[in-house]
C-alpha cells in the first residue's frame, strides 16, 4: 500500500479561526478533503504537515521543511495538496528576495520593480518553484526574447534577479538545485549593441588632424599617448 503525506497551509484570503490555537476552517477543510481522497485511492496517510499563518513565500514554514526531509528519506510515496498555492510560487520567491534587499539604490529598486511586473503579467510567474526544471527556466528566457520581443539587456536583468531568488530556495532547502544556474548567453541571443564613444578611423582622422594643425601639433605626442589603440 502506498503512503501519502498530506500538507495543508493556511493562505492570505480564508483565514477565519476562531480563536489561535485552533485550525483554521481552510486547513481544517484540507484536511478532510485530501484525507478522504487518500482513503479513495487506498493509500494509507503517512502524516499530516500543517503550517497555519504561513504564507508560501515564507521559508519559516516549519512542517514544510519537515515534509521535504521526510521526503528525502523516503518516508512515504507520494505529497497530496490541495492546490499549488499552498507551495511557493516563483513570484512569491522573488518578492520574498527583494523584501531583503535594503538599501539598495533608486535604480537597483526600479530593476527590481520592473522584474517584479514582468512576472506578474507572466504565466510561469504562478508556478510552483518545485516543479521548475532547468529546460522551463531557459524556454521562459527565450519565450520573452523570440515572442514577446524582450531584448537581451532585459531578459538580463530579469535573470539577473530570479536565479539569487532561486539560490536562495536552495540555500533554505526548498530546493536540491537551482534551475536558473547556466550561461545566459547560451540561451538567448545577445543582440545588444557595443557602443564606441569614436571609432578607429575616426581616432586616426583626428590624429591626423592634430599632427598637420599648426597650433595643435605641439601636442600631438601627448594626444597620442591619450589613445593607447594606436600604439598597438
Amino acid at each position: 500500500m502506498k503512503k501519502a503525506a498530506i500538507y495543508c497551509r493556511l493562505s492570505e484570503e480564508d483565514k477565519n479561526k476562531l480563536c489561535a490555537t485552533d485550525d483554521s476552517g481552510s486547513i481544517q477543510n484540507q484536511k478532510a478533503m485530501l484525507v478522504q481522497y487518500a482513503e479513495e485511492q487506498g493509500w494509507e496517510v503517512y502524516q499530516i504537515y500543517s503550517d497555519d499563518d504561513y504564507t508560501g513565500a515564507d521559508r519559516r514554514r516549519p512542517q514544510f521543511k519537515r515534509l521535504l526531509k521526510d521526503a528525502e528519506q523516503h518516508k512515504f510515496d507520494i505529497i497530496l495538496c490541495k492546490t499549488q498555492s499552498r507551495f511557493t510560487r516563483e513570484l512569491e520567491l522573488v518578492e520574498k528576495y527583494i523584501s531583503q534587499k535594503t538599501g539598495v539604490r533608486h535604480n537597483t529598486r526600479s530593476n527590481y520593480n520592473f522584474v517584479v511586473n514582468v512576472i506578474k503579467k507572466e504565466d510561469f510567474g504562478q508556478k510552483r518553484i518545485d516543479k521548475i526544471k532547468v529546460s522551463d527556466a531557459k524556454e521562459w528566457l527565450i519565450k520573452m526574447q523570440q515572442i514577446d520581443g524582450r531584448g537581451y539587456s532585459s531578459i538580463h536583468t530579469i535573470r539577473g534577479v530570479v536565479r539569487p531568488a532561486f539560490q536562495m530556495a536552495v540555500d533554505d532547502d526548498l530546493l536540491v538545485k537551482n534551475p536558473f544556474e547556466f550561461q545566459l548567453n547560451t540561451v538567448v541571443v545577445n543582440d545588444s549593441v557595443t557602443r564606441e564613444a569614436i571609432t578607429r578611423q575616426q581616432e586616426r582622422d583626428f590624429l591626423e588632424f592634430v599632427k598637420n594643425d599648426k597650433h595643435f601639433c605641439k601636442y600631438y605626442d601627448g594626444i597620442y599617448i591619450l589613445h593607447p589603440s594606436e600604439m598597438d
